[in-house]
């Protein structure tokens, strides 16, 4: 069992199994996956302590306070209109930092009011290219090389956009974080990325979907997201300034009944193999045997040949008698065909 339902199906794919996904797609029956979830009691906006202002699904305006607090705490420009793109992860191209790096120097010189943070360690060019990145901007830019889990809340509660366009991702619980504070989340379709980011829609005037996802593993697909409720391509930095597009809090969180019914068809599903696990177990044992006997008969002591001279005849020492010598003959046959 995976975190994700389309993970369980990429690991039986070459791409993603590190080639074992003939074994794995040999026994696809027994492959599942279950979307993992967050701890909601933990990530609460409504009675989070550790971000400066409370916000709730009916009442968001403690987001926007949040935004400002944290421009003001950390030295950017106060504007609760300008777009924040955040980054909390593990900074390796395997998380996709390649193709953000690859596209965020031409978001920040081509719109003059975005703002980005980024928050975690990881590959050294990845900590050096933040670094150098909010020298070049520093108005805009806060990179904190380091590992805080009191300042993530801080940076979800305050981002509009959050970036996470993994190359592979078994499931991620970090889109999942920044919708439960509000944020955007703009992700590839690889993984839980797939089965917990819904792009927008519309139906009947009315909004549906939490977030941007795209396809191809590149800078261009990551900055131009294609959503079904637009005909062009739309630089997902634009998102902020439509209050719309911001998902409700709790909106992307997993229901708890879902994951619950998926581990009820689970162990349906492994009853089914009770046989086959019974059937199994006594194969083994069968072998443990058999190994066992084989053991013993490996333990027998060897017969040493005698240190007598076989010309010498043997002495029957009851009769007084010399004895013939009798000698073992053994008869090798080979059969063919």
């Amino acid at each position: 069992t995976t975190v994700s339902p389309t993970y369980a199906q990429e690991i039986m794919t070459p791409t993603y199994s590190h080639r074992l996904h003939f074994i794995l797609a040999r026994y696809a029956r027994k492959v599942s996956g279950i979307l993992n979830g967050i701890d909601q009691v933990y990530y609460n906006p409504a009675a989070d302590s550790e971000i400066p202002f409370e916000f709730t699904p009916e009442d968001v305006s403690g987001k926007a306070k949040c935004k400002l607090a944290f421009q003001k705490e950390y030295g950017l420009p106060e504007d609760a209109d300008a777009p924040m793109m955040a980054v909390i992860s593990r900074l390796a191209a395997h998380k996709g930092v390649d193709i953000i790096a690859g596209m965020l120097r031409h978001v920040l010189e081509t719109h003059p009011k975005a703002q980005f943070v980024v928050l975690g360690t990881g590959e050294g060019q990845y900590e050096s290219y933040f670094r150098q990145l909010e020298q070049d901007f520093p108005e805009r830019v806060r990179a904190f090389i380091t590992y805080n889990r009191a300042l993530s809340k801080k940076i979800y509660a305050a981002a509009d956009i959050f970036l996470m366009p993994s190359r592979s991702e078994p499931c991620g619980l970090s889109q999942m974080i920044a919708c439960r504070y509000g944020a955007v989340p703009v992700g590839r379709e690889t993984g839980g990325l797939y089965d917990s980011i819904k792009p927008f829609w519309m139906e009947k005037k009315t909004m549906h979907g939490n977030g941007f996802t795209f396809a191809d593993y590149n800078a261009g697909a990551l900055l131009y997201c294609q959503t079904d409720t637009c005909d062009e391509p739309v630089a997902f930095t634009s998102c902020a300034d439509h209050s719309s597009l911001l998902p409700s809090p709790s909106r992307n969180v997993a229901e708890l009944d879902e994951p619950g019914t998926d581990y009820d068809v689970m162990k349906d599903s492994v009853k089914i193999f009770e046989a086959d696990l019974s059937s199994m177990k006594t194969a083994l044992e069968e072998a443990i045997c058999t190994a066992s006997k084989l053991t013993s008969l490996n333990s027998l002591p060897l017969v040493r040949p005698s240190t007598r001279s076989t010309s010498a005849p043997l002495r029957d020492s009851r009769l007084g008698k010399r004895s013939p010598i009798v000698r073992p003959i053994i008869i090798c046959t080979t059969w063919s065909r």
